[in-house]
């Protein structure tokens, strides 16, 4: 006769498991990195709170200075012409889902938001001056930013009246 080992099933601990408290841990850090995201927005958007292009501009690339130092300026540029040349006018000529993503993800760049931004599709009520805005006052603003430049700007997207686009 031999005897063995039982080979009940496996014996079921009382009380919280390992896995169920790291799972509780990993999702408390999750909600701690959001609200921390959110927290570094606000404080983002109220640095960036510019009435017009101009000032925006000017608040956008001390930012890139102070973040990434000697190179910030040349950083902010490189930004300012991604979303100026190449996102806006992609989205002036095409609007639809993946030219607003873009939009998005260059905006947020040059923003420094730490929060990614989602926009719907915008409804556009005049395709001329959508496309005027977005496919010659940008490019004019990411190629030259000059103070005729930005005011151009600014007409533009008085004139263009789609809510939430500047």
């Amino acid at each position: 006769m031999m005897i063995s080992k039982s080979k009940s099933g496996t014996v079921r601990r009382k009380g919280k498991s390992k896995r169920w408290r790291a799972q509780k841990r990993e999702r408390a850090e999750a909600e701690a990195a959001t609200r921390k995201r959110a927290r570094d927005a606000k404080r983002c958007e109220a640095a960036i709170a510019g009435a017009d292009a101009a000032t925006r501009f000017t608040e956008r690339r001390a930012l890139f200075r102070g973040r990434y130092g000697r190179i910030g300026g040349l950083m902010h540029a490189l930004a300012s012409l991604v979303h100026n040349c190449l996102a806006h006018p992609l989205l002036g000529v095409l609007p639809c889902a993946l030219t607003v993503w873009l939009h998005d993800r260059s905006a947020d760049w040059l923003n420094l938001s730490p929060v990614v931004t989602r926009s719907a599709l915008p409804e556009i009520p005049d395709r001329r001056a959508w496309l005027v805005h977005n496919c010659l006052a940008h490019p004019l603003m990411g190629l030259a930013p000059l103070r005729r430049a930005f005011d151009m700007h600014e007409r533009s997207a008085e004139r263009m009246r789609v809510e939430g686009w500047v």
